[in-house]
Parts: C-alpha cells; structure tokens; sequence
C-alpha cells in the first residue's frame, strides 16, 4: 500500500510543475527518448563528431605500443549519458495511466488535464492518451478523464477515430458519466460532416435507451424547466460550431421530401424537438439554412424562442420576416432587465407597506405585492429564487401583522397560535431554504421570529393565567438565543428590538417580585414597536434556492413492489441536488412516510453524493423501507427534506407538571422540486409487505 501511495502522490505531484518546458512535457507522453530531449551543444557536437570518426577505425584489441598513433578501443557511450533527463522518467505520464491501481490512474488524469489545460500544443497530444481512459474499466476513473478531457477540447480538432472512443461513454450506465460528455462534446470541434452526423446520431440514440434523459426532457417541454436537460444544451452548442456542417443534414434530419409536403411534427416528440434545436442553432449562425426549413418548423421556432430563449437563439432572417409582419419577439436580455427592474421596484414597495401606519393598507399592499412575487418566480428562472425569498419574507410579516390584529381585537387563541406556528414555519423555510442572503436580512427574520416566540408566550399565559414556574426562564432562553444569532450574523440589534428587549427584561425582573407575567403587559410592548424591512438589500436578484430534482424513479410505478413483511425493502433513488453545500448534505435527509401516519427519516451515506458541479451534487442510494405486513397494497411517499438545527427551547410549567404545549420549532423543512414550483420533491411508491412462505 506505501508503494501504491507513492506511486499516487508521484502521479499527483507531476500537475504541479507548470514551469517547465514544452520539450519535457512531451517526453511525459512517450517512453522513447525523443530527439529534442538530447544534449545538441555546438561543443559537445563537435567532440562527438571527432569522436566518432576515430571510433570507426577502432579495432577490438588492446594497443600494442610499439606503433605511433595506434588506435586504442573507445568506451561506449549509453544513451543514458545524451540525455536531458533519466530514461526512466520517459513516458511518466502513460506509466501512470497504464498502472494497476486506480487511485495512480486518477492521479495521472488529474495531472495530466491540469498541465494541459494551458498548453495548446501539448493538449492537442494529451488527447488520445486521455480519451484511452474512456475505456477504464471503474467508473470513476472514466468520469474523470471526461471532466479532465473537456476543458482540452477547445485547443484540437476531433477525428472519428478519436470520437469511436469517446462517444462510447453515451452507453455507459452512469448518468453522470453521459452527463459529463454532453458537456464535452458542447465544446468540441469535429473534422467533418461525418463526424457531426455520427455525434448526432449517438446523442439521439441516447435519447432512446435512457428514460431518466428522455423524463427530464419532458419536464423541459411541458414545465418550462429551463436548462434541465444537457442533451438540448449540447445539441444547440454542437449547431452553432458546426453551422456550416448542418446545411447538408437538415432534409436527413427532418425527413423531408424535395417533391412531397410532409405532416407537421408535434413538439411532443422529443426526439423532433431535439433536432430542431440543433437546426435552429445553426441557422442562428448559417443563413442558408433558413430557405431549407418547412413553414411549420418557423412557426415552433416563435414558440421556442419564447418558451427557450436559452436554448434557441435569435435566427436574423426570420427575425426580419416578424418585424415586417408586425410580430414582435422581446429578447431575452431585455426581459431580464425589466423583471430586474420589477424586482427592485417590489422590495421598494415591500417597504413602503411595512412603513405605511394603517393595517389595511398594509395588507391591501402586500397583498398585490405576493401576487406580483408568484407571477415572477413562476416565469423568469434567473430571479425565481430572489422572487421566492421575498414570497416568504412577505409572508413573515404578514403574519405578525395578523397576529398582533388578533390579539388586538380579541381573536380566537387557538387560532393565532395556529397563525403562530404557521409563521414560524415560514421563517424557518426562509433562514434555511436559501444561500447567499445578506445578514441584514437574516437578522431581521430572526427579530420577527423572536416576536412570534414572546407572543406565543403571551398567549400561553392568556389561556393559563396562572403561576409558571419557569416562565422567567423561558424568556431569558429566548433573549439570550436572539442575542447569539445576531452575534452569529455580525449584525447589530434594531433599535426597537433592543428597546423591546429592555422593557421585557425589566417586566420579567418586575415579575419576579409579583411573581408573575402579565399577558396584557407583553403584548402591549410589541404593538407599539413596529417591525420593518431593512432598508437596503444588496444580493437582491443574487440568491440561490436550494431544490431536489427527482430524476428516478421519475413516476409512480403501475405495479406495487411485494417484499416480506419484517423485512427491509432497499428502493434505488436518483436525485439532482442543486445549490447544497457541504453543511446541506450532512443535515440532507430523505423522509419515509407510510399510509399509518408514521414516518422516519433516512440518512444517505457520505459516499452516495458525488459532485458533478460548483452547485449540483447527484444522490444515488437505496432507502430503506421496513413494515409489518398490510392487508392489501398502499403507497409509500419519498420526500427530500432538510433537517434543523437545534435550538435551546423550554416548555412551560407549572404545578410542578409540564404544560402540554407543542413544540413549533419544525424538525425539518421538505425541498421544492423547482424554484418556480411549491411542489414538494418526493414520490410515491406503491409497496406490498407480505408474510413469507412456510416452507
């Protein structure tokens, strides 16, 4: 095991030299000593020269001495000695990606992408020895020399022997793998039309043997889940680089006839949409295309231009042809301004109706304010997380609007601790359920979650006006975790929070005298301290929302899975994470709950997530599902959710008893499918556990 270590950090080490000469770099990569990697000084070139003009006379036996100048046997001269380097250290880079071991292997692709990635000329050479590891026989091995090939493509030119080999990673069983190489391919320039025809046609055929790419393309045609499926996105890559090529593939493509009207195609057809993707994204950039296509691709083109302006680019010629016809299609750049635009103006109204002094116009502002939000976050992906953040901040202030008009008015107790609770949910979404908030906003969600606590409080003294041992102990708890969130935040306290915090300090510490606290007392604090937005906001438009796609199984199967009652059940899952860090995915959890009300949570291993991008991790584990045995057949839901941190929390006593209060504080949060959607990401699956055979 040392000397595979050593092998491995060798391997390793060798990406590191990046000062070193194109001459020795090439040697890595041949186990030859090559011509440019010998001694070739004007000196030495000379001595040998002379030298080897009196080695040619040179007889094999020793000078006798009796004759003047009588030749005498030369030593031999290895080639060791004309070198630069040691013979040993020729073909270091191929010694490490022919080795026995994997991690060596790793190592070696790792270094070899890394010193190549800035070198043009020595890329072009790398690109054979690393597209041999698309046939490793470990998965991971392979997946690493495509994310190492890929960035080295850009600086070569793809024959069709070399895409033999690497269109072979399509047929492989890993998503990721596939993935991997349609990004590849995206970046890539073929040699010929051949080679364009033959990436197609494997691309295509792709489409045909896995269900998870043809399920996430049809989620991209009927959802509008834009950049969901990278098999779209390599095809209009590969249009636009190759336009030139595809001007000789559209009737094969297409299917048309020089002679014949053909029937329309729907856009149903993923294998037809896929095609006039790749079409249109070379007529985009080659114009002789535009008289080849049929009236009825020209109109999907308007349709996916609106619908994928992501995937399909503006196409000047029948751009002309809508404006002399008076229709106007926006371009996605001036869209993004405008909902940017929106989107600024909506917080700039968010605070005005957090400043206005009457409740209903408050609510008849937030109001409008939330139908605006859903209309954003459902339509424009780029702001869909910052439109759906500021859902939820709206929604946190009005609920405590609502509660203190409940409390005011004399509103069912019950009932506003519902709206309570529910408020408190809704925070805990908005403080976990996104990344890169701004403090300042964290800040002000912690202030109007501590609000909701004491009025909680409040309300629990209202429903039982009697002594509670430790209610003063229950309030500095919640003083005191205030006090290290803001802490954690590096952000300092409001002042009405401060000043609010004094007067409950002071009536606690008047309390302790009296012996009690005063539900009336409590509420009348937090009525005259208004709660506002703060007044600015820079990663407005920057925030990420974190979401699961459940790429398989991707429905709900027909028939239900039997096992034997008592024993666990292991159901594979594929999913997509996107926008988790590393503190996500340890708290990641995937929530079981069977038709009986019951539920557990299950906790994939560390080793189940691999990384296939800065903000995408793919899941693939099996959950375990366990029950005794069930009359007849039921389904059990697969939800993604994230678990909480804890927080200190105490429950009120009293008569030396517990008040039986329910804890508000959610164990964990469930994960939207999508930033434009509230839909949970989760399955259901239909099991049947039976008893086993007697044998």
């Amino acid at each position: 095991l040392k000397v595979v270590t050593v092998r491995a950090e060798a391997a390793r080490l060798l990406g590191l030299f990046e000062r070193v000469s194109d001459s020795f770099l090439d040697q890595t990569l041949d186990k030859k000593l090559l011509n440019t990697m010998r001694f070739t000084k004007e000196s030495d070139r000379d001595s040998r020269k002379a030298f080897h003009k009196s080695q040619q006379k040179v007889s094999s036996q020793w000078s006798t001495g009796k004759k003047l100048g009588e030749d005498i046997p030369a030593e031999k001269i290895e080639e060791e000695q004309t070198s630069m380097i040691s013979i040993g250290a020729c073909g270091a880079f191929v010694t490490a990606l022919e080795d026995e071991f994997m991690v060596v292997r790793q190592a070696g692709v790792y270094s070899l992408g890394k010193l190549a990635a800035d070198r043009p000329f020595f890329a072009a050479d790398a690109i054979d020895h690393l597209a041999d590891m698309f046939n490793d026989e470990i998965e991971e091995v392979r997946l690493d020399a495509v994310r190492a090939l890929t960035p080295l493509v850009v600086h070569g030119v793809l024959q069709k022997e070399q895409l033999d080999t690497i269109l072979t990673v399509l047929d492989d069983a890993l998503p990721d793998s596939r993935e991997a190489l349609r990004i590849l391919l995206g970046k890539s320039t073929l040699a010929s039309v051949e080679c364009l025809r033959f990436c197609v046609e494997a691309l295509l055929n792709c489409l045909r043997r896995f269900p998870i790419d043809r399920s996430s393309i049809y989620l991209l045609i009927f959802f509008c889940c834009r950049n969901i499926s990278r098999i779209f996105r390599c095809l209009s890559q590969l249009g636009r680089r190759h336009a030139s090529f595809v001007q000789s593939m559209v009737y094969d493509l297409l299917e048309l006839n020089p002679v014949f009207d053909i029937t329309e195609r729907s856009l149903e057809d993923y294998m037809y949409l896929a095609k006039l993707i790749f079409i249109l994204n070379a007529a985009s950039i080659h114009e002789p295309i535009c008289s080849l296509l049929p009236e009825f691709a020209v109109r999907h083109y308007r349709y996916l231009r609106c619908s994928m302006s992501n995937l399909v680019p503006d196409v000047p010629t029948f751009s002309t042809q809508d404006s002399i016809n008076g229709v106007l299609l926006r371009s996605p750049m001036d869209d993004n301004k405008e909902t940017r635009t929106l989107l600024e103006r909506s917080y700039e109204v968010m605070l005005e109706a957090s400043m206005a002094e009457s409740y209903e116009q408050r609510m008849v502002l937030q109001k409008f304010i939330l139908k605006d939000l859903v209309i954003l976050y459902e339509a424009n992906e780029k702001i869909a997380s910052t439109a759906r953040f500021l859902s939820k901040l709206m929604h946190c202030f009005t609920c405590h609007d609502l509660i203190i008009q409940m409390i005011t008015f004399g509103g069912d107790l019950l009932t506003t601790l519902s709206v309570i609770e529910e408020g408190l949910l809704i925070i805990d979404y908005a403080e976990n359920e996104f990344h890169s908030v701004d403090n300042v906003v964290l800040s002000s969600l912690a202030e109007c979650a501590f609000r909701l606590r004491i009025l909680r409080f409040a309300l629990q003294l209202e429903r039982k006006p009697s002594l509670y041992q430790n209610a003063v102990d229950a309030f500095a708890v919640e003083i005191d975790f205030l006090k290290r969130r803001l802490s954690f935040l590096e952000t300092t306290p409001s002042k009405s929070i401060m000043k609010l915090i004094d007067e409950i300090m002071e009536q606690i510490e008047y309390s302790e005298t009296k012996k009690f606290v005063t539900c009336p007392g409590l509420t009348s604090l937090l009525q005259t301290k208004v709660l506002h937005l703060p007044h600015q906001f820079p990663s407005l438009g920057k925030i990420f929302m974190k979401w699961a796609e459940m790429v398989e199984p991707c429905e709900t199967p027909s028939e239900p899975i039997r096992f034997i009652a008592g024993l666990p059940l292991a159901i594979p899952l594929n999913i997509l994470l996107h926008n988790f860090n590393e503190s996500d995915l340890r708290n990641f959890r995937i929530k079981v709950d069977y038709p009986d009300q019951t539920s557990n949570l299950f906790r994939p291993r560390q080793s189940d997530f691999k990384e296939i991008s800065s903000q995408k991790v793919r899941l693939l584990c099996k959950v375990l599902v366990q029950s005794s045995a069930w009359s007849d057949a039921a389904r059990v839901r697969l939800s993604c959710v994230l678990i909480l941190p804890d927080r200190p929390f105490i429950h009120l006593m009293q008569d030396n008893s517990q008040f039986d209060i329910k804890d508000t504080q959610t164990r964990c949060i469930s994960i939207s499918v999508s930033p434009h959607s509230t839909k949970e990401s989760s399955i259901d699956i239909p099991v049947y556990p039976m008893f086993g055979k007697a044998w």
